[in-house]
């Protein structure tokens, strides 16, 4: 075939596909699928799969469905349908185990429900016979039928839907000659592979996809032997650091985020994708931006399937994130200009606003960064970071009274160990040597690793005159740092100290 999945071609090939061997055998995701289940979450997967019901035939078709698995349950060989439907719809979903609230569980679901939605269309229809046996059922099941093409049409019309095609086509805008996209997500990898593939775009382009699978390993040899040494390589731990490692310096490598990279490989954003760092240089770009041609209005909705959306997200998270490489540049006039660009895709993007915050705060506009802020905690209350955000702000423009409340609720809500390392400053300054000196305590006992709190309880407990107590902080500290002027300000601290802390 011009492109197969796996590699079938071997009877242990078709085992390792039939069995998902690649991909962690009956699990459909390899973090959120576990093989516990309680009452209450099992009643929750039947709710998923009832909602991927009503979705697909409409809450009409979903009645006709049911009352011809009740009109047909004395039949042989609907039984048999109606046992095959129960595994391979209900029984799929609660097997399968994914969280119920997460977004990406239908999407990950569906493609797997076509089995089930074909056999629950029997029972539509085996209602359907019987309906128009009814003097009014012809025109009833007709009215039916027309009522749920009107209400789903726009939904399932495509033909002026470019988004996948556009995106497609940006991606391979945004890569230099001979580069590479590695790690994509299945919507970029599968876009990229139709464009190249059928169309011919850009085949010079070499897509890293599948490699830690044995079968994607032999598909990268095969069809990119230039991208690889010419040796064995025994695990995908190995094959990954090897072919960034290879071909970094030889070939631009990118991804759709950073995070894509293993730990240790710096990128920086070009366009809508991330490219991998080969020197020094960080040099981010929008220029790629200035090529991208969108023929449909590139803003989220409710009523776009899941995909849409996530790629409408690409477009949105990539100026975000070009706006926050700017910001650590300092080139804030840039980095405000790539907020606003991403506020524009989707004004709801709650990072970008908490970017945006952060930014004026940064420049000492504490006012506008509060409205940024305050956003950012509307629109997710229990965030301890965003209350931590809005404390600051309201704390530079000395308002002490709802700095106080923001930072009270990150750290009492959630132990947000900046919030409480700042209340302890606060009280510090106030005087309260016992209230900070116990906030102090308590984020050095549940965050050991978290040094600003060491030092801070050192201080309070030598305004309190607990000089040992203070010193054992101040050397806590001193163990944590490495910055050279850090430690000489520690050293002398405890050379000052350490006669007031000798046994009396």
């Amino acid at each position: 075939p011009l492109s197969s999945w796996g590699d079938p071609r071997s009877l242990e090939g078709l085992w390792r596909m039939v069995t998902r061997a690649d991909y962690g055998g009956l699990r459909l995701h390899p973090e959120q699928s576990t093989f516990q289940w309680s009452a209450p979450l099992v009643a929750q997967h039947l709710r998923v799969y009832l909602t991927s019901l009503g979705q697909q035939f409409t809450w009409p078709g979903v009645a006709l469905g049911m009352w011809g698995i009740a009109r047909m349950r004395q039949d042989r060989w609907y039984r048999f349908l109606l046992i095959s439907l129960a595994v391979s719809g209900p029984g799929f979903v609660i097997l399968s185990n994914l969280p119920p609230a997460e977004a990406t569980t239908l999407p990950i679901l569906e493609p797997h429900l076509v089995l089930a939605n074909v056999l629950f269309a029997a029972f539509i229809a085996a209602a359907a016979e019987r309906l128009v046996s009814y003097k009014t059922g012809t025109v009833l099941f007709t009215a039916c039928l027309i009522a749920a093409g009107a209400m789903n049409l726009r939904l399932c019309n495509y033909r002026s839907h470019f988004y996948a095609y556009d995106y497609g086509r940006h991606v391979l805008h945004s890569i230099p000659p001979d580069g590479c996209i590695y790690n994509p997500d299945d919507t970029t990898a599968f876009i990229t592979t139709y464009l190249s593939v059928v169309e011919h775009k850009r085949e010079d382009i070499a897509l890293i996809a599948y490699y830690r699978t044995r079968w994607g390993y032999e598909r990268l040899r095969r069809r990119y032997p230039q991208l690889l040494p010419g040796r064995e390589i025994r695990s995908g731990i190995e094959l990954e650091r090897v072919v960034l490692d290879h071909n970094r310096t030889r070939r631009g490598i990118f991804a759709e985020l950073p995070s894509k990279f293993p730990a240790g490989y710096v990128s920086y954003p070009s366009g809508i994708l991330f490219r991998l760092q080969e020197k020094d240089e960080y040099l981010p770009s929008v220029q790629p931006f200035e090529f991208y041609a969108l023929r449909n209005d590139y803003r989220p909705r409710r009523e776009y399937d899941f995909f849409t959306n996530q790629i409408i997200s690409y477009y949105s998270s990539a100026r975000n994130n070009a706006g926050l490489a700017y910001a650590s540049l300092k080139e804030y006039d840039l980095a405000r200009r790539q907020y606003d660009y991403a506020l524009a895709i989707n004004p709801g993007l709650v990072p970008a606003w908490n970017n945006r915050g952060t930014l004026e705060y940064s420049l000492g506009k504490y006012a506008a960064a509060e409205l940024w802020f305050r956003k950012v905690v509307e629109a997710e209350g229990e965030n301890p970071s965003a209350l931590y955000n809005l404390g600051l702000a309201f704390l530079a423009q000395e308002e002490t009274g709802p700095a106080k409340a923001m930072l009270s609720a990150a750290w009492e809500k959630t132990g947000y160990p900046d919030a409480g390392n700042q209340l302890g400053l606060i009280a510090l300054s106030d005087e309260r040597y016992e209230v900070a000196t116990d906030l102090f305590g308590k984020i050095v006992s549940r965050y050991p690793g978290y040094s600003a709190a060491s030092y801070n309880l050192g201080l309070a407990l030598e305004k309190v005159g607990m000089f040992k107590e203070s010193k054992a902080a101040y050397e806590q500290y001193l163990n944590m740092v490495s910055d050279p002027r850090e430690r000489r300000e520690v050293q002398l601290i405890l050379q000052r100290i350490a006669p007031l802390a000798a046994p009396q």
